[in-house]
C-alpha cells in the first residue's frame, strides 16, 4: 500500500474567506491538480471541484451559489501565486512541513 502525503488549507493558509482547499501528492492517476470544497469552511468529498495544475482548468461542478466569479478568480490568484510550492508538492519533491511553510496568502 502506498501512502500519500496530503493537505486541506484553510483560511488560515489561503487567506481565502470560508474556501477549504485539498492539495495532494500526485499518485500517477490524475493529473497535477488541487480540489476545492463547494461547502464552506469544511472539506467535502463528496461535494468539491478540481483545478488543474498548471492551466488552471475547472473540472466538474462548482457552486454558484457558494462560489462567485470573483471568489473563483481569488483562489486562482492564490494558485498562482505558490504554483511552484503546489507543483512541488504534488510531484513529492517536497514533504508537507516544507510546504506549509512556503506558502503565501493570498489578500
Amino acid at each position: 500500500m502506498n501512502l500519500f502525503e496530503m493537505a486541506n488549507l484553510s483560511q488560515n493558509r489561503t487567506g481565502l474567506d470560508n474556501i477549504i482547499i485539498w492539495v495532494g501528492a500526485d499518485p500517477k492517476r490524475h493529473a497535477l491538480r488541487v480540489k476545492i470544497s463547494n461547502s464552506a469552511n469544511r472539506w467535502d468529498p463528496d461535494d468539491n471541484f478540481t483545478i488543474t495544475l498548471p492551466k488552471l482548468d475547472v473540472v466538474e461542478n462548482i457552486d454558484k451559489q457558494f462560489i462567485s466569479g470573483k471568489m473563483l478568480k481569488n483562489i486562482k490568484s492564490w494558485i498562482k501565486l505558490n504554483i511552484k510550492e503546489l507543483m512541488d508538492y504534488e510531484n513529492a519533491l517536497i514533504d508537507t512541513d516544507v510546504f506549509l511553510d512556503s506558502l503565501v496568502k493570498v489578500y
